[in-house]
């Protein structure tokens, strides 16, 4: 068996390919998972947000993001900060720098994909 290492510009890749993650984060003091739709600019993770209360309980937290793509799924953690530019007017979003990128199969925590 071949087995080959999901780079991180790959990653990267995938995540360009969709649109939707499932976050990991703190909301007062007790653990969330929920969907978000975002999108890539760069090297960072725009993601949508539906509140401005909860974009401002997101700034300055690490957040986890799980997408999955085919066989693989990809998690990035990553400070988030929240946007205040006039291109998101009516729009609540914060940005989450892919400061750590990993891959895995399912069930797999090694980051790699094994070929026939």
């Amino acid at each position: 068996m071949d087995v080959a290492p999901l780079t991180r510009q790959a990653c990267l890749g995938l995540l360009a390919r969709r649109d939707r993650a499932h976050v990991a984060y703190t909301d007062r003091a007790l653990p969330a998972i929920r969907p978000f739709r975002y999108a890539m600019v760069g090297q960072q993770l725009v993601l949508r947000v539906p509140s401005d209360d909860l974009a401002g309980r997101l700034d300055g937290q690490v957040l986890a993001l799980s997408v999955d793509e085919g066989p693989w799924t990809v998690v990035v953690t990553g400070a988030a900060h929240l946007l205040r530019s006039s291109a998101c007017v009516g729009l609540s979003a914060v940005s989450v720098a892919c400061e750590d990128v990993r891959s895995s199969l399912p069930f797999a925590a090694t980051g790699q994909l094994t070929a026939p």
